[in-house]
């Protein structure tokens, strides 16, 4: 769906700002958020394809 209008889109499909923090497991850059239980891993960010295979498995699950 195309909308063609003078305001922003961003002030019709509001999207709350993401608080995600980083952490770093060797070389590799995992984004999520802290939570009481651990942390929840959201995202994966690296430059090595060969990482996304490693820790491909580890987005959406909870490490200490």
């Amino acid at each position: 769906m195309i909308l063609h209008t003078i305001i922003d889109a961003a002030d019709i499909f509001y999207k709350a700002p993401s608080t995600y923090t980083a952490r770093r497991v060797q070389d590799v850059l995992l984004y999520g958020t802290e939570e009481a239980d651990g942390f929840h891993v959201a995202r994966i960010v690296s430059t090595d394809l060969k990482d996304y295979l490693k820790y491909g498995a580890v987005v959406g699950k909870v490490i200490p």
